[in-house]
């Protein structure tokens, strides 16, 4: 592992501490899910994102066919009709 400072304002750091004890996580894991999920190849690869991961099938069910592509056209198309 290799060591990253960043620079935040302390609202900022504030907020993000505060998250993170609500996740039962840390500030870093945090920002290395982040930091994956922003160097993602591509869209469709979004269930190997670390955060998406580990909430998978929380909303939904696993067991369900959910596609959130789909579902947000059919949103969409009954939105402006």
């Amino acid at each position: 592992m290799t060591k990253l400072t960043l620079l935040l304002d302390e609202k900022t750091i504030k907020k993000a501490k505060l998250t993170a004890k609500k996740n039962n996580t840390s500030v870093s894991k945090m920002a290395a899910s982040y930091f994956e999920s922003l160097t993602a190849q591509d869209e469709d690869n979004y269930n190997d994102l670390p955060v998406l991961k580990e909430i998978s099938g929380v909303i939904y069910g696993k067991e369900q066919n959910y596609n959130p592509k789909e579902e947000y056209k059919k949103h969409i198309r009954k939105k402006y009709r």
